[in-house]
């Protein structure tokens, strides 16, 4: 689900620089999780943590892949039957977060 239709249905509006930068960010989550199913159930958690992030006034797009990325995998790894340890995916993403997942975006970015 594109991240701008999921903010629209949850009614959240943004001016335009946050919009380029929410859709920014969760175009490379998803690339950096090797996310191409835009209508998943983990392209959506990214989209909505996104969008959290961007609703408590963050505009920072580094701090707010960081945030989205750790929140995914802590959901993810407290979810039942949700990602394991051994699983390429989450170990990949895992190794994004915290230092090194700035760089990542650094990297990235353009």
């Amino acid at each position: 689900m594109p991240i701008i239709r999921l903010a629209n249905e949850q009614k959240v509006s943004f001016e335009t620089e946050a919009i380029t930068i929410i859709s920014t960010v969760f175009e490379k989550a998803c690339d950096a999780l090797g996310l191409s199913d835009r209508r998943d159930a983990l392209t959506e958690l990214l989209a909505k943590k996104v969008i959290e992030a961007a609703q408590a006034g963050e505009r920072d797009p580094l701090r707010i892949y960081q945030r989205v990325m750790d929140g995914c995998v802590r959901q993810l790894r407290a979810t039942p039957g949700g990602w394991s340890e051994a699983e390429t995916a989450p170990n990949r993403a895992h190794a994004l977060c915290g230092s090194s997942s700035a760089g990542y975006l650094e990297r990235n970015w353009r």
